[in-house]
């Protein structure tokens, strides 16, 4: 935000919280519009401008007023102009979380693809390493089988057998 729009942030805020302020602003820093969820049932909740001061105050803009509906007071070039600053800003801001907002939730998919991956991956491995030790044991009792068969006491020997 330029420091032109800035100073209309201030000037806004100044003039509709004059009375309730201790000293007048005079330095802002913009936030993220959007309040993140403290608990999974809160709803996401996005305000039009959210600012802090030097002091540490925090104040959440929500613009709800019709430029031609300001009352008289309020009816000066600086403040239609603040009102445009503000919309454009907010409009702007929302755009710009909305679309870090899908980069994160893609990150997020993405991150949880490759593990299923990987994970998908040890699974197979561990069968193929299972199949191929398996089929070693059943080589092995062929080959034991192959050889009692073979040998002439093979017929009193007891024959092995494999079980699954």
């Amino acid at each position: 935000m330029g420091s032109c729009n800035r100073d209309l942030l201030i000037h806004f805020l100044n003039a509709i919280l004059g009375a309730e302020l201790p000293r007048p602003i005079t330095a802002v820093e913009i936030q993220n519009p959007y309040n993140e969820k403290e608990f999974l049932d809160d709803k996401l909740t996005v305000v039009d401008v959210k600012a802090r001061d030097a002091t540490g105050q925090l104040y959440q803009v929500e613009v709800q007023l019709d430029a031609d509906a300001l009352p008289a007071w309020m009816q000066t070039q600086e403040t239609r102009r603040a009102m445009n600053t503000l919309k454009a800003f907010s409009e702007k801001e929302h755009a710009y979380h909305a679309y870090q907002a899908r980069q994160d939730s893609l990150r997020e998919q993405q991150s949880i693809q490759l593990e299923f991956d990987d994970l998908r991956a040890e699974v197979e491995q561990a069968r193929a390493e299972a199949g191929q030790e398996r089929a070693a044991k059943e080589e092995a009792l062929a080959e034991n089988e192959r050889l009692c068969a073979c040998s002439p006491t093979s017929r009193n020997r007891p024959t092995a057998r494999r079980e699954n």
